[in-house]
């Protein structure tokens, strides 16, 4: 039985052994993931301090260097400082310090220039409060990449620092006139940049003339705007025409392009094109205007546009008679205005003037009736004469016998 019972003691001892094992394993695991995720690019560290940094205390470098770090807190009070000394003989080039907290997360400090031997340099590091602690810190050597734009693009692009190795987010620069075409390494433009800055480094920005396009315009009524030439890929503001006369314009399509929808405002220009102006004609309302001759004539209608003065016809005539002019009403009391526009079916009605007699009053002829009294008037007056002229020769002749 004694046997028995250190045989189960032994056995959970190695249950217990192993279980630790396996919780500590586990916890090393999780935090070494958690170190892989965050320096999972770039190069290795150039000095690492793995303790918990209290502020005021010094903290050798674990790695063989002397490179002693210290955390102190600022001046003012409200944040975190970190301080680091070069005992280790070489210079150390521009840096950034990266801290890990107690919950995880991941502060910097940043040394922009290099630490020369026997000195002492300080950053803030960024987001600590003086109650902030640490449980490990890295230092990283840091690179420069700067953008030469190549007298092209629009915005100024300040210089980007990043970690030795790390992958550096690119601007994507843009000009009005040329199409931008990636970064290079070279003045030449012939090695394309990665985008992994292993040194600090110029990229050269590669730009392309952008392609042109000519929109142009025609319109029978109006005047048609003159052309214009763009990018390709830039949006035109395609003119309004408003009216022209009877005529309203309705929109904008391609010279060809008949039924289709007319287009208007804003118009992207990717290649050349001609537009044709669409016009529409009003509905014009018609009124009928009628002028009434008044007893001397047949009455005449024609049409006019509702809205705007009558336009009369010429002038009527009637034998024996003499036309006045026109009146809203048969009796001729109301005059006709030229000025007042047509607003409904009209009649006008002519008003006359009889004519006066064009014979003398004391004349002996009949001026009108009994044509056969007139002829035989004339008849008897015709006879007189010849009887008169006969006896004149009569005499005539006698006077020569003698």
């Amino acid at each position: 039985m004694k046997i028995q019972v250190k045989e189960t003691l032994a056995r959970r001892r190695t249950v217990f052994v192993l279980t630790l094992a396996a919780i500590v394993g586990v916890c090393a695991f999780t935090f070494s993931g958690t170190q892989n995720y965050a320096w999972a690019e770039g190069e290795g560290p150039i000095a690492t301090w793995n303790r918990v940094l209290t502020p005021g205390y010094v903290v050798p470098e674990t790695g063989g260097k002397n490179l002693p770090l210290e955390i102190k807190v600022a001046g003012s009070g409200d944040h975190l400082e970190a301080h680091i000394t070069n005992n280790d003989g070489d210079t150390i080039p521009p840096s950034v310090l990266e801290l890990t907290t107690e919950d995880g997360s991941v502060l910097t400090a940043r040394f922009d220039t290099p630490i020369s031997l026997g000195e002492n340099a300080a950053s803030s590091i960024e987001g600590s409060k003086p109650t902030t602690r640490f449980t490990k810190a890295e230092l990283y050597e840091t690179v420069t990449v700067t953008f030469n734009m190549n007298s092209h693009g629009t915005q100024i692009i300040n210089p980007i620092t990043v970690k030795k190795g790390t992958s550096v987010a690119l601007p994507q620069p843009t000009d009005p006139n040329y199409d931008f075409g990636g970064w290079f390494t070279d003045e030449s433009l012939t090695i394309s940049f990665n985008g992994t800055a292993a040194t600090s480094m110029t990229v050269y920005a590669k730009w392309t003339e952008k392609e042109k396009v000519t929109v142009s315009f025609e319109s029978e009524f109006g005047t048609a705007p003159e052309a214009v030439t763009v990018n390709k890929g830039q949006v035109v503001e395609l003119p309004d025409l408003g009216t022209d006369g009877d005529y309203t314009f309705v929109g904008w399509i391609p010279k060809g392009s008949e039924g289709t929808d007319p287009l208007k405002g804003e118009y992207t220009a990717k290649e050349n094109i001609t537009f044709t102006a669409v016009w529409e004609t009003p509905t014009i309302e018609m009124v009928d205007v009628t002028f009434d001759m008044n007893g001397h004539g047949d009455s005449v209608t024609k049409q006019t546009e509702k809205g705007k003065p009558i336009t009369l016809i010429d002038d009527p005539t009637a034998e024996g008679y003499t036309f006045k002019g026109w009146t809203y009403d048969k009796e001729g009391k109301q005059a006709f205005d030229p000025k007042k526009n047509a607003d409904q079916d009209t009649t006008l009605y002519a008003q006359w003037k009889k004519n006066a007699d064009s014979a003398p009053t004391n004349s002996t002829i009949p001026r009108t009736g009994d044509n056969q009294m007139a002829l035989l008037a004339s008849l008897c007056f015709s006879a007189a004469a010849l009887i008169a002229v006969g006896i004149a020769l009569t005499a005539y002749r006698k006077c020569e016998h003698v």
